[in-house]
């Protein structure tokens, strides 16, 4: 029963929902014909016969950006690329196309009157309980959108949530106790730690040597850059309490607290500051860059007598003429803008990583200007004045390096052959009694912090295994693990999680659970092109 348990455990209930499934894939509703139309001029991607536009994309995109934002740092176009939100806004939107072509299909459409109900009953949008309009126009006008492209987004999710409706069933008694039953299971772990960084290698001259010639590839000297910019420092631009404010209620959708809810100006006030100044540093560097790339950069390295391993920041002068060239449309007079000089390797700390890739791109294309790009609370833009490709570097001075990976790889090498022998006689292993996958607070393993035992935890209740390793801190760690024995929670337990939302978790789950099996489901009746 054990074993079984410990293979089937993340499917003990799923079967209870694939008759729900089946009333989607049966196509039971017959209404009206939907109401959609699309073009594919400038389309990014197809789902059946909706074509996703490129502005629907970029709206999106920034959506997702802002969200990302909102919970972190600030970041710009590449940093975002380079996490891969360009790809979650379009796999969004093509999700969200593929429930409206199944919609089409089955002949669901989503009325005015629905969308008009909709609308009226956001709090946000209301004075006194009651729809006001003036505020529903201030707040499409904040989000520099059309009225009809809310209004569709707002279609979309309707429809959503029709088509979830059409299948789902509210969570029952059996299906709250079985998922929270299987959720909550505790396994008796025994334990065993080993750590590669303890185990005695050694490396002799001829073995570095050999090592070295087998990667000379990877120890190189650094590309180096001599760059000419002009930076941004949005924290001491100067700003006032009007621009702020102004701001404020263009933007004031984008902070909510943790209900959702509009935050008044004086307590967002601190985080409107930082966004309006540095929305007017994104601006202003726009213009920084039309006079960088205008400038004769020619004898600028030759002739600097600043400092060239830091950056140093526009003075108040030249924000003045940048600002003035903004706001008149005036030209900025040659020279009343200096341009400095940066000298740095690609493992510079001074610029972001995101920045450092942008150059090296630039590098290899034989450009030399970059567009705006925020760096920490600045933006800065650069052209590159000149580079140095990496070299080889010989024996001589790679040697300590490429004795260090050796160590390395060979301390993987070796844990990997300890560990598969202490797994076989499980000798050493310590009794932490019975945990959960939310345990970690109650195992204490030096060596290894509370988010290494989290990671490992979740490795050995998603694992077939009774036994196994866990690999952790690329693989230079190993954890032993053998479960003696396994428990469901009592009927207390369970009755304690129950009243303690459980039963809301596990509704949630099952709609996110559907939801997945529809657009799965729709996938099979529309093809999706991305172009």
């Amino acid at each position: 029963m054990l074993d079984w348990m410990q293979r089937h455990k993340k499917y003990l209930v799923i079967t209870v929902w694939v008759s729900v499934i089946a009333l989607v894939a049966a196509g039971v509703v017959g209404w009206g014909a939907n109401a959609f139309s699309f073009g594919h001029p400038g389309s990014v991607a197809r789902v059946g016969d909706i074509y996703i536009s490129q502005e629907e994309y970029q709206n999106e995109y920034q959506n997702v950006m802002s969200t990302f934002s909102q919970n972190g740092p600030q970041i710009d176009d590449t940093e975002a690329k380079s996490l891969g939100l360009d790809k979650i806004a379009l796999d969004r939107l093509i999700s969200e196309a593929l429930i409206r072509s199944y919609a089409q299909k089955l002949g669901i459409k989503v009325t005015p009157e629905q969308i008009r109900g909709y609308l009226q009953n956001i709090p946000e949008f209301q004075t006194n309980g009651v729809f006001d309009p003036q505020k529903y126009k201030d707040y499409v006008a904040s989000t520099h959108r059309k009225p009809s492209e809310l209004e569709s987004q707002i279609a979309t999710e309707l429809l959503r949530q029709t088509m979830i409706s059409i299948s789902l069933f509210p969570a029952s008694s059996y299906e709250v106790d079985a998922f929270l039953s299987a959720f909550n299971i505790k396994d008796e772990l025994e334990l065993k730690y080993l750590d590669a960084s303890s185990m005695k290698v050694s490396a002799s001259q001829d073995e570095i040597k050999k090592y070295w010639e087998a990667h000379k590839s990877a120890y190189t000297t650094p590309i180096k850059y001599d760059v000419a910019y002009i930076n941004i420092d949005a924290d001491s631009l100067p700003i006032s309490d009007e621009e702020i404010k102004h701001f404020y209620e263009e933007n004031k959708f984008k902070y909510l607290d943790s209900n959702g809810e509009v935050l008044p100006y004086d307590k967002a006030k601190d985080r409107v500051i930082l966004d309006a100044k540095k929305q007017l540093a994104s601006s202003l560097a726009k213009f920084a860059e039309v006079y960088l790339k205008t400038a004769d950069l020619s004898n600028l390295k030759a002739n600097t007598k600043d400092d060239t391993s830091v950056i140093i920041d526009a003075s108040k002068s030249e924000i003045a003429s940048l600002k003035n060239a903004r706001d008149n449309g005036v030209d900025i007079t040659k020279g009343s803008i200096k341009v400095h000089v940066l000298s740095f390797d690609e493992n510079t700390k001074v610029l972001s990583p995101a920045i450092v890739a942008s150059i090296d791109k630039l590098h290899k294309t034989n450009s030399k200007l970059l567009e705006p790009h925020a760096n920490g609370d600045s933006y800065i833009t650069l052209s590159i004045l000149d580079s140095k490709d990496k070299e080889p570097l010989s024996f001589e001075l790679a040697q300590d390096a490429a004795k260090k990976d050796l160590l390395v790889s060979k301390r993987a090498s070796y844990i990997k052959e300890v560990a598969n022998k202490e797994l076989k006689n499980l000798n050493g292993l310590i009794d932490f009694g019975l945990v959960s996958a939310n345990d970690a607070s109650k195992i204490n393993i030096n060596g290894l912090s509370k988010q290494d035992i989290t990671t490992a935890l979740r490795d050995i209740f998603q694992s077939h295994d009774k036994k196994g390793i866990v690999w952790l801190a690329n693989n230079t760690k190993a954890l032993i693990y053998n479960i003696k024995s396994q428990q469901l929670p009592s009927y207390s337990e369970l009755m304690h999680l129950v009243s303690s939302s459980g039963s809301e978790q596990v509704q949630q789950l099952k709609t996110s659970m559907i939801l997945d099996s529809l657009i799965r489901h729709a996938e099979l009746h529309s093809k999706v092109t991305r172009y």
